[in-house]
């Protein structure tokens, strides 16, 4: 994408991405691309809210958990995801890159292009949480609580070309 007099927004509900969603953005700045960057309020690894700000960035109020395993984080994720699908509505961006987990993201991203057929969407994999985790049996508990966590197999076939997956992100 030539990035001169674009929109770009940037969106990872986890503070564990947030470094790549930086050099993502700082990557489409440099093509002269206006980048908005959608993170959250909260800090995984510390399990706290923080109050930030930062020019071109929106952090959303997240639901807070304490477990990494737990229904409230799987509602932390989804709640996420539905106010950001608002603030993309309203943005109107020209390209949105979203890096995933969570599936929840895919789901939103999904509606989106529905709805902005020229938007072009990019899910940037880096793990497929919760699905890698558990058997066949904690699969099907979360398809059961969340439609979205069923998203995957969707998302891979309609946006082939537009998915990349990486293991390693950058510093």
């Amino acid at each position: 994408m030539n990035g001169a007099g674009k929109k770009v927004v940037v969106v990872t509900n986890s503070s564990s991405y947030e470094p790549r969603a930086e050099w993502v953005g700082e990557l489409f700045k440099q093509q002269g691309a206006q980048v908005l960057w959608v993170e959250t309020d909260f800090i995984h690894r510390e399990k706290v809210k923080k109050v930030r700000s930062a020019p071109d960035h929106m952090y959303i109020d997240t639901v807070p958990y304490r477990k990494n395993l737990s229904v409230r984080r799987l509602y932390s994720q989804y709640d996420f995801a539905r106010k950001a699908e608002k603030i993309l509505e309203k943005e109107q961006a020209d390209m949105v890159y979203m890096i995933l987990p969570a599936n929840s993201l895919a789901a939103a991203g999904d509606r989106l292009k529905r709805k902005m057929n020229r938007t072009v969407l990019v899910f940037d994999i880096l793990d497929l949480w919760p699905e890698s985790l558990g058997g066949k049996k904690l699969q099907k508990l979360y398809c059961s609580l969340f439609d979205s966590f069923k998203l995957y197999q969707p998302v891979k076939d309609k946006f082939r070309r537009k998915i990349m997956s990486t293991f390693n992100n950058p510093k």
